[in-house]
């Protein structure tokens, strides 16, 4: 009883993402936040757990790893792997570790942190924008078009409505 009670409450304390459905195809993240209405959260880094520098040493709270299983369709681009440097350069990461939202249609980017966010940074950011909706007059195209030799991750391009996010 005792164990279980403390591996509980070990998981609260570190973040326990176990929950978290972690993509690595771009192109289906997509199209799976677009079928569920859900916005598209973007975790760019090195390596099999690079997707935690963004939060900094502390990982993932609970409340950030409820909000992300719960409300987001969660992407993870490995930097590592050519492709994922590709999709990297694309939402320029510039080699740092990068959280993207996009809107709740996942057409439009929201919401672009490059380098860590500062503690309980994420979870603000995260029920900012799990809802926003961006206003038709501040729209930018971007012209990626998915890894090389592949098909485009969406045909419109990510879209950004946030300056200096994506290349437009």
């Amino acid at each position: 009883m005792l164990v279980s009670v403390l591996m509980i409450a070990l998981s609260l304390v570190s973040g326990d993402v176990s929950g978290i459905q972690w993509n690595s195809d771009y192109a289906q993240a997509l199209k799976t936040a677009t079928t569920a209405g859900k916005p598209l959260a973007v975790f760019i880094g090195t390596g099999q757990n690079g997707w935690q520098a963004v939060e900094g040493s502390r990982g993932l709270s609970a409340e950030a790893t409820k909000m992300l299983k719960d409300k987001y369709v969660c992407l993870y681009v490995d930097t590592a792997t050519a492709d994922g440097k590709e999709l990297a350069d694309s939402f320029e990461s510039r080699g740092q570790a990068t959280l993207v939202l996009s809107d709740k249609s996942a057409k439009f980017q929201a919401f672009k942190q490059a380098g860590p966010l500062p503690g309980g940074r994420l979870e603000q950011v995260l029920g900012q924008y799990v809802a926003y909706e961006v206003p038709q007059s501040v729209i930018r195209s971007s012209y990626y078009s998915g890894p090389t030799g592949g098909s485009p991750a969406y045909s419109g391009g990510y879209r950004s409505s946030v300056g200096g996010a994506c290349k437009g």
